[in-house]
């Protein structure tokens, strides 16, 4: 369930954030300039743990995409699939 969504600053640059309810967790979606977060934060091969949330982060077409949250490992995927072959 969408929750709502705001501009938030990433690594003092603007980025987007929608946030999405997936039972009693939350997990966002950060959407940033590629250039601005190259060497910060790597491009992950699937979800990775970082400080005790799920991640996957991937580029596409200038933009960096970021999903992250305290929801399953599964939660955190099946999210990332559903926004990036949106974004195809």
């Amino acid at each position: 369930m969408l929750l709502g969504g705001r501009i938030v600053s990433l690594h003092q640059q603007p980025a987007a954030q929608v946030i999405v309810g997936v039972g009693r967790h939350k997990i966002s979606l950060l959407i940033a300039q590629e250039t601005v977060l190259q060497t910060a934060f790597p491009l992950s091969h699937g979800v990775v743990v970082r400080d005790s949330f799920n991640v996957e982060t991937w580029a596409n077409h200038g933009l960096r995409f970021f999903v992250i949250g305290d929801a399953e490992k599964t939660e955190v995927q099946k999210l990332a699939q559903a926004f990036g072959d949106a974004n195809q």
